[in-house]
């Protein structure tokens, strides 16, 4: 990957179907705009294609620390796949060979837990992502209310959906239904997040 023809090593990876683009903060130039340099990275036509952009660097207070950049190049607390990533790159890029990790996010310094196979090779990461969290203000959402449960919202074609906001350091939307395979998520998914009811 070039970025003002300098050349950018990166890793890409995946984890239960969410994938990132992974930089060593070492790797970056100093005078990156990391916003815009997110957005081409993560571009799935013209650029590698993510769900996000994984920088890891070092931590005083941590074994390390990870930055997560969404694909619009804002900054997000956390990624919980993203996280697992990050510990199987540690453990197998030889940075750290313990099983324990504990790694800084937005979201303060969690605990990894990998389980390392015959080959050495890492064959899952747990990792402890604290615990739910409804405030409004956590999420965050606009409206009435401490918490974001059983919420309406309104979508372009006037279609109206009930749903529930939880922060796990980074924001989701929970939405129940019947048939999840027949749920237009690519659509509807769009419209949600940028509702301006999420500021």
């Amino acid at each position: 990957m070039t970025a003002d023809k300098t050349k950018i090593k990166f890793t890409k990876m995946q984890g239960t179907g969410n994938d990132f683009v992974l930089i060593e903060k070492t790797d970056l130039p100093d005078d990156i705009d990391l916003v815009e340099f997110t957005k081409k990275v993560c571009d799935r036509k013209f650029g590698v294609g993510s769900d996000g952009l994984l920088i890891l660097t070092e931590h005083d207070d941590a074994d390390f620390e990870m930055i997560f950049h969404n694909p619009d190049g804002s900054l997000a607390e956390m990624c919980g796949n993203g996280i697992r990533c990050i510990g199987k790159y540690i453990y197998e890029h030889s940075h750290s060979k313990s099983d324990k990790l504990r790694i800084k996010t937005g979201n303060g310094i969690l605990p990894l837990k990998l389980d390392i196979d015959d080959n050495g090779k890492v064959s899952w990461v747990e990792v402890a992502i604290g615990v739910p969290n409804f405030t409004r203000s956590a999420i965050p959402i606009t409206g009435d209310g401490e918490t974001a449960l059983a919420e309406q919202i309104k979508i372009d074609d006037g279609y109206e959906i009930e749903f529930h906001g939880v922060s796990m350091g980074n924001p989701h939307v929970v939405i129940f239904v019947d048939d999840v395979d027949g749920f237009p998520v690519k659509t509807i998914g769009p419209q949600i997040e940028n509702n301006e009811i999420f500021p």
